[in-house]
C-alpha cells in the first residue's frame, strides 16, 4: 500500500500538470479566435483578428498596428491621469508618416491637449480631422470626436456649436453614458433641465467620487439652481466642492463657469 501511495504523488502532480496546460490551450485558442474588444470606447480588434487583418493589410498599416502597445501605454496613462504624459506619447506617434491615415491618434491628443488646459489646440487638433470622418478607417470614431467637440466647445462658451456636435454625437451613441452626460451638460446650459436631468440623474451616484459623478453633479446642481430648488441644488454642488481635489483642469473650468453661471442669474 505504502508504494502505491508513493505512485500516487507524481501521478497528482501529473494530473495538474495535464489540466495546466489544457487551461492554456484553451486561453491560446480563444485568443486566437477572431473577434472585436472594445478601448476607449471603440471596437478594435483581438489579437486572432489581428492576424488576420495583416494577411490582408497593406504594409503601411502593418507598421501603424505595431503602435498599438504604445497607444495602449498612452490610454493606461489616460485613466492613471498622468495626461503629460500620454500627451507625449500622442505628440510623438503623431509625427509619424504611418499613424496620420487613422484619426484615433489626432482624436487622443486633441483630448490629452484638452486635459493639461490647453482647450485652443485641442479644438484645432480635433478640427484637423474633421473632414475625414467619412473614412471608412475613421467612422468607428465619429461620435468620439463629435463628443469631445461638444466638450471643447462647453469649455470655450460657444454653446451654438456644442449644441450641434453633441447632437451629432447623441445620434450615433446615445446608449454611451459619456455621450448622454455631454448632451446632458448642453442641454441643461440651455435651459432645458428636464431632459437634461433625466440622461444624467441614474448615472450620479454620490457614493463614488470619480470624473462623471463630479461632473454630473454640477450639471445637476445647476439645473435645480435654474428651477428654484435650492436643497438639490446645494447637495450636488456640496458634493462637488467636497471633492474639488478630483478634479481635473477642464473639470475645474467647467465649475467656475458654472458658478459664475450661478451667480450672475441670481442677481437678475
Amino acid at each position: 500500500k505504502d508504494q502505491k501511495r508513493l505512485w500516487q504523488i507524481p501521478n497528482l502532480f501529473l494530473n495538474f500538470w495535464f489540466m495546466f496546460m489544457i487551461v492554456k490551450m484553451m486561453l491560446a485558442l480563444a485568443n486566437s479566435i477572431p473577434f472585436k474588444v472594445t478601448y476607449n470606447g471603440v471596437k478594435l480588434s483581438n489579437d486572432g483578428l489581428s492576424l488576420l487583418e495583416i494577411v490582408f493589410k497593406p504594409a503601411e498599416n502593418v507598421r501603424a498596428m505595431s503602435n498599438l502597445d504604445v497607444l495602449m501605454d498612452a490610454h493606461d496613462h489616460m485613466e492613471e491621469k498622468r495626461y503629460d504624459k500620454a500627451l507625449e506619447i500622442y505628440q510623438r506617434l503623431d509625427q509619424q508618416e504611418d499613424i496620420p491615415a487613422n484619426a484615433l491618434v489626432v482624436i487622443n491628443l486633441s483630448l490629452a491637449y484638452l486635459k493639461t488646459g490647453d482647450f485652443t489646440t485641442s479644438l484645432e487638433r480635433s478640427k484637423d480631422v474633421l473632414e475625414r470622418m467619412d473614412e471608412k478607417e475613421n467612422k468607428p470614431y465619429k461620435g468620439i470626436l463629435y463628443n469631445n467637440l461638444a466638450w471643447n466647445y462647453i469649455l470655450l462658451g460657444n454653446l451654438e456649436e456644442a449644441d450641434h456636435y453633441s447632437k451629432l454625437s447623441y445620434d450615433i451613441d446615445s446608449r454611451s453614458e459619456v455621450i448622454r452626460d455631454t448632451r446632458a451638460a448642453v442641454l441643461i446650459l440651455l435651459g432645458n433641465t428636464v431632459e437634461g436631468k433625466l440622461l444624467i440623474a441614474s448615472n450620479t451616484d454620490l457614493e463614488i467620487v470619480n470624473s462623471t459623478t463630479l461632473t454630473n453633479s454640477m450639471y445637476l446642481a445647476l439645473a435645480h439652481h435654474q428651477e428654484g430648488n435650492q436643497a438639490e441644488k446645494e447637495k450636488y454642488l456640496a458634493f462637488v466642492q467636497d471633492n474639488e481635489e478630483s478634479l481635473d483642469i477642464d473639470e475645474k473650468t467647467m465649475l467656475s463657469h458654472i458658478l459664475v453661471k450661478m451667480t450672475s442669474s441670481s442677481e437678475i
